[in-house]
């Protein structure tokens, strides 16, 4: 197959792909699928101009085909720094400045500098100058994404051909052919081809990936405090207690609510309320520490599990509820000490607990219950 056959067909896949992004970028999730698609955009209109530079001696046509991938790779930077969650003034500055380097070089060689493999260096260069930071982002982003990892290795063997291609451009000079016979042209059109079809899958799923983590810590999170919200603390709880009883391992129960929140609402405005709300889940992270987990059931009401903890427990966990800060909390406390064998429902044991801690709060201000079952 000859390389005029293989554009067209690239050509027609990148039609095919743009109709189908087309139909979905106004159902993103991500910016980086809206930025692909332009970058997508960019790169099949450069096909044409690349075929009809085969039938013409005109300047413009390898011009505008050269400047339009030239401005793939920017739309396609920005798309990967946004999937790595580093989009920044730093990195829009950077891009920004690289694309107008690169166009400015490239203007300025057809009007100096004749020879193709000199344009073709200058070329490849600006790709990879923006595209090689934003793959390593994507690669240095701590998760465990596979997919990600994945994604991150196929642009940076992408890029890898762009410097394949310099390297060739350097070694044939004037002998180079615009998709010749060389390796560095050969890379260049199979780079396309993985570009149509790998490229854009792996950004659409990373994209759909990221929505489903932030649907998942939108369903179990209380987005204000960080904390576990209701279901969270729920889904936590019942797998804990399990394994609490599996192991036979004392672990106590805690419902905590911040007194006179409704008053803060009311006096100081609604800022003070949450400012009240933050600093108690703050100081009740730092109570229940790496032994258990807390969650904010709603208002002012949080719930700890904390594991290794029975009843000898109880009055240094109420002593710590006494001076965890400037705000003063209602307190009760379950405490299950030989759980082996046995089952806990989330439900019957808030309801036990909940009515110890409306007796807590019976007592006044900061009142406490504390009891082993």
């Amino acid at each position: 197959m000859n390389t005029k056959s293989e554009l067209l067909m690239i050509f027609g896949g990148n039609l095919l792909v743009l109709i189908l992004l087309a139909s979905y970028r106004n159902k993103r999730s991500d910016p980086a699928i809206l930025l692909h698609f332009y970058s997508q955009i960019a790169v099949t209109f450069s096909y044409p101009f690349m075929a009809l530079r085969f039938a013409s001696p005109l300047w413009v046509f390898p011009y505008f085909s050269s400047s339009l991938v030239i401005l793939g790779s920017f739309f396609e930077g920005q798309a990967l720094a946004r999937l790595a969650d580093s989009w920044g003034i730093g990195i829009r500055r950077y891009l920004v400045g690289v694309l107008l380097a690169g166009l400015i070089l490239y203007s300025g060689a057809f009007l100096a500098m004749p020879e193709l493999y000199l344009r073709v260096i200058i070329v490849s260069m600006t790709n990879a100058a923006l595209l090689v930071p934003t793959t390593l982002l994507v690669l240095r982003k701590r998760d465990k994404s596979a997919l990600r990892f994945a994604l991150g290795i196929f642009f940076l063997c992408m890029t890898a051909g762009f410097v394949i291609r310099v390297v060739d451009a350097l070694r044939l000079k004037e002998s180079l052919e615009f998709f010749g016979p060389s390796i560095g042209e050969r890379v260049t059109v199979y780079t396309f081809y993985g570009y149509l079809f790998l490229g854009g899958m792996g950004i659409v799923l990373l994209s759909k990936e990221k929505t489903d983590i932030l649907l998942e810590r939108l369903a179990f999170k209380d987005e204000p405090t960080g904390l576990l919200n209701r279901n969270g603390f729920r889904a936590a709880f019942e797998e804990a207690a399990a394994k609490a009883a599996y192991d036979n391992e004392s672990f106590t129960f805690i419902l905590a609510e911040l007194d006179g929140l409704g008053a803060i609402d009311d006096q100081e405005g609604p800022e003070a309320g949450d400012k009240a709300v933050a600093e108690a889940a703050r100081a009740l992270e730092e109570l229940a520490g790496r032994r258990g987990f807390v969650g904010r059931l709603a208002g002012g009401r949080f719930a700890l599990f904390i594991r290794d903890s029975g009843s000898q427990d109880l009055e240094r966990l109420s002593e710590d509820f006494d001076g965890m800060g400037s705000f003063n909390m209602s307190m009760a406390a379950l405490a299950f000490d030989c759980p082996a064998g046995k089952s806990f429902s989330y439900d019957a044991v808030y309801t036990d607990c909940a009515a110890s801690l409306r007796e807590a709060k019976a007592k006044g201000a900061a009142g406490r219950v504390v009891r082993t079952v």
